[in-house]
């Protein structure tokens, strides 16, 4: 009876030793976990802090090049500048619809026509003198519709031809309290037939690359602050 029980004891004693061992080794794969785990975390943060580190400079590249839509782009085929040319008795570019199509911030949508409220809106007549002075060829006309500012970071052609501007369209975005009033930014897309790239370099004749344009809508009238390329919708 005695030796059993001294064997209990070491069957005992044994199991002991092997509850600790085994505390000991899931005690030491926490702290492996923890310590990956940390690293980990630690890893994520500087990717982010890496992250926005790039982003701000690319920010900062950006915002220190003013956006020139004129710069010709190679595999872009542009017709021949000419300024004696009337577009108006041009019948492939008469019989296209010519018109402004506007959507603004109530939704409301339809062409800028005599009959139609919206072409007296304020952004309405910024839209139709915008599309006028392209038509018109004229580069002074067309500098009266920006804002101040826009000029900070943007180039406007000093001269371009009339430009053939068809199937245009103005669709209300979002827009945003300032200073100044309010932003509404619309996003605006039109064709130019035999586009010769003296207004828009950065697309081919008879295809749409829409653009945002950022309006500052103030107490009498509509002026453009801002244009850049669309990312995504």
């Amino acid at each position: 009876m005695i030796k059993r029980t001294e064997d209990n004891k070491a069957n005992v004693d044994c199991s002991l030793e092997r509850a600790d061992s085994s505390l000991e080794n899931n005690k030491l794969n926490i702290k492996k976990r923890i310590v990956k785990s940390v690293c980990f975390s630690v890893a994520v943060v500087l990717g982010l802090f890496a992250v926005v580190s790039v982003g701000d400079l690319l920010v900062g590249k950006l915002a220190s090049e003013k956006l020139d839509l004129t710069v010709k782009q190679d595999g872009i085929y542009y017709f021949p500048e000419d300024y004696s040319t009337d577009i108006n008795e041009r019948l492939l570019y008469t019989v296209k619809e010519r018109r402004v199509y506007l959507i603004d911030a109530s939704r409301l949508g339809g062409y800028l026509t005599d009959d139609n409220p919206l072409t007296n809106s304020k952004v309405g007549v910024l839209f139709n003198s915008y599309f006028e002075a392209l038509v018109n060829g004229d580069a002074v006309e067309l500098d009266s519709l920006f804002t101040d500012s826009y000029f900070k970071s943007h180039v406007n052609p000093k001269r371009f031809t009339p430009q053939m501007v068809y199937d245009i369209k103005a669709e209300f975005y979002n827009s945003q309290s300032s200073e100044d009033g309010y932003i509404e930014r619309y996003i605006v897309s039109f064709k130019i037939m035999e586009n010769n790239g003296s207004f828009r370099a950065d697309v081919g004749s008879d295809a749409a690359k829409p653009l945002v344009y950022e309006v500052q809508v103030g107490d009498s009238n509509a002026r453009i602050s801002a244009i850049y390329p669309v990312v995504s919708q």
